[in-house]
């Protein structure tokens, strides 16, 4: 495990099998899903499955939405119908390989209301 500069409140720890065809789940048992190659990508899409990039994105997006729910709170306002929409996808590297997100994230922010 590394070491923190900051000491974290909670860790999650997951384990995964069998890469993008395989299983992935949190050692509390709390996430479990099988995973699939998408059609898009050459693999076989199966049903009942889902893909790294989904749990990055449902991830992602439950993280940021609590940082918006924080800002809120420091200013006393309330964001209870506060939606926050993350979409990653895949797509070729230049030069071939994947080096997952290191400078590769590009973001943009819409909102809306007051």
């Amino acid at each position: 495990m590394a070491a923190h500069a900051i000491k974290p409140l909670v860790a999650a720890v997951a384990n995964s099998s069998g890469g993008r065809n395989g299983h992935s789940e949190t050692l509390d048992k709390s996430v479990s899903v099988d995973l699939s190659v998408r059609k898009e990508m050459g693999g076989p899409g199966l049903p009942s499955t889902t893909t790294p990039e989904h749990l990055f994105a449902a991830g992602t997006a439950a993280c940021f939405g609590g940082a918006v729910e924080f800002v809120a709170s420091q200013r006393q306002k309330k964001a209870p119908d506060a939606v926050v929409t993350c979409e990653p996808s895949v797509s070729p590297r230049e030069g071939g390989g994947s080096h997952a997100t290191r400078n590769s994230i590009d973001v943009a922010f819409t909102v809306e209301g007051g």
